[in-house]
């Protein structure tokens, strides 16, 4: 259950570091 959880975490974690990235890059872009 705990590696569940940790692995959805996880993949949170990375979609908003993704989601982070992108709008700064859009950012700069304008």
């Amino acid at each position: 259950m705990t590696s569940v959880m940790d692995m959805n975490h996880q993949k949170v974690l990375q979609d908003l570091e993704v989601c982070t990235v992108e709008v700064c890059f859009l950012n700069m872009l304008t």
